[in-house]
C-alpha cells in the first residue's frame, strides 16, 4: 500500500494539476520530496541562453531609523559564457562603483574579473587562462542566477548556492507534503522542522511547472521569507522570476526588506557576443588589461580600451609601474603550486563583498 501511495505522489508532483490523493495523503517521504525537487531544477537547467536586467531595493530599520539603499545587475548567460555586471545606486559609500565578473570572456577557457573602485582597480582586470587538466574551464564557479527564487536569502547571498543544492539533504525525514492555497492558487506545501529546531516550509504551484513561490525559516520569533512572483514567457514556454520579495522580521515586525525586480530581456535566445568581449565590457577610457589569452606567449600582453575598443598598449608592458587594470593569474603553470588560484578567488570574493554587507543578521538555518 505504501509503495503505491508513493507512486500515486509521484505521478502527482510531475503533473500540472493536483489530484485527489495529495488532499488526503501526506506526503512524509525522501524520495517524493527529491523528485520534486530535481524536476525543478531539471525545468531551470533547461534554460541555457539567459538576459536579465535586474534593479532591487534594500530598506533597513535600525533603531527605529530606515536606511534605503539600491543597487542594478546585469546578468548574461550563454552556455558555459557568463557574466556579471553589478552596480551599487543609492546613498551609500560605494554608490556608482561598478563589480565584474565573467566567464569564457573573449576565448573560451578565460575569466575576467574587475572593479571601477580605485583601491581595487589595479589588482582586479585580468583576463586568464585555466590549466592543467581543468584547460579550457574557468577555474572559478560562475554566478549562476538560473537559482533565482530557489532559496531564501537576498541577491548578495545568492551567488554562493548551486541549482543542485536545492532542497539536497537528510532533513526531509519527517517532511509533510500536502495540498494548500496561496494567493487564491491551488499549490503544494511542505513542511520540515530541521535538526536545528528551525522550521521551514516551502510553498511550489503546480499548474506553474511547480515553481516556488514561498520559501520560510521561522526560529522563536526570527522569520526569514523568500517570495516570489513569476511571468510565463510564451516564446521559450518557461516560467521565470520578475519580482523577489525577501523578508526578515522578528515578532512579525520587519527589520530587512529587499525587493529584487527583474526584467527577463531574453531567455532560450541568441545572446549578442558582444557580452563577452573586451569592446562589450564598456570600460572606462584608459582602462588597462593585462591579456594572459595567448598560450604560446609566457609572457604578458597589454590591453588598452581606446574609443571602446580594446587594443594593445604601447610600450608593451606599459612604463606605468600601476597600471589601471591589473591582474593575477587563476592558476600558475603546472606544478608551480597554488597560490595564484587562492589570490583570484580572494579577488573574486571582494568582487561581491559589499553585497555581503547587506546582511547584519545571519539566520541559523542557513547552517543547517
Amino acid at each position: 500500500m505504501a509503495n503505491c501511495i508513493v507512486a500515486a505522489l509521484l505521478f502527482i508532483c510531475s503533473q500540472p494539476g493536483i489530484g485527489r490523493e495529495a488532499e488526503t495523503k501526506p506526503l512524509p517521504t525522501k524520495e517524493i520530496v527529491n523528485n520534486l525537487a530535481q524536476q525543478i531544477v531539471k525545468n531551470r537547467l533547461a534554460i541555457t541562453q539567459l538576459q536579465l536586467a535586474i534593479h532591487g531595493t534594500v530598506s533597513e530599520s535600525k533603531k527605529g531609523v530606515v536606511k534605503t539603499r539600491g543597487y542594478d545587475c546585469n546578468y548574461w548567460l550563454d552556455g558555459e559564457k557568463a557574466r556579471w555586471d553589478f552596480t551599487w545606486s543609492g546613498v551609500v559609500p560605494a554608490a556608482g562603483i561598478r563589480q565584474i565578473a565573467a566567464f569564457n570572456i573573449e576565448k573560451d577557457g578565460y575569466a575576467f574579473t574587475g572593479s571601477s573602485e580605485a583601491d581595487v582597480a589595479n589588482r582586479f582586470f585580468l583576463i586568464t587562462q585555466g590549466k592543467g587538466p581543468n584547460a579550457g574551464k574557468p577555474t572559478i564557479s560562475k554566478i549562476d542566477y538560473r537559482n533565482l527564487g530557489l532559496f531564501n536569502c537576498g541577491f548578495g547571498l545568492l551567488g554562493k548556492f548551486d541549482l543542485a543544492t536545492f532542497l539536497v539533504g537528510d532533513q526531509f525525514r519527517d517532511a509533510v507534503l500536502k495540498k494548500t492555497e496561496y494567493q487564491g492558487k491551488e499549490a503544494l506545501s511542505l513542511d520540515w522542522t530541521r535538526p536545528n529546531k528551525v522550521v521551514s516550509r516551502v510553498v511550489f504551484l503546480p499548474k506553474n511547472e511547480n515553481e516556488v513561490v514561498l520559501v520560510e525559516d521561522r526560529d522563536g520569533d526570527l522569520i526569514h521569507s523568500t517570495k516570489s512572483e513569476y511571468e510565463f514567457f510564451a516564446k521559450c514556454g518557461k516560467y521565470f522570476p520578475t519580482k523577489i520579495t525577501h523578508i526578515n522580521k522578528i515578532k512579525e515586525v520587519p527589520f530587512y526588506t529587499e525587493e529584487i525586480h527583474i526584467n527577463v530581456q531574453a531567455i532560450n535566445e541568441p545572446i549578442s557576443g558582444g557580452a563577452f568581449t573586451f569592446d562589450g565590457l564598456g570600460l572606462p577610457e584608459g582602462s588597462l588589461i593585462m591579456d594572459y589569452s595567448n598560450p604560446d606567449d609566457p609572457g604578458r600582453t597589454f590591453k588598452k580600451i581606446v574609443d571602446g575598443k580594446a587594443v594593445d598598449a604601447k610600450p608593451n608592458p606599459p612604463t606605468d609601474p600601476k597600471p589601471k587594470a591589473q591582474p593575477i593569474p587563476i592558476q600558475g603553470k603546472p606544478g608551480g603550486g597554488l597560490w595564484n588560484l587562492a589570490y583570484i578567488a580572494a579577488g573574486v570574493a571582494s568582487l561581491i563583498v559589499g553585497l555581503l554587507a547587506l546582511y547584519i543578521v545571519r539566520f541559523r538555518a542557513s547552517k543547517s
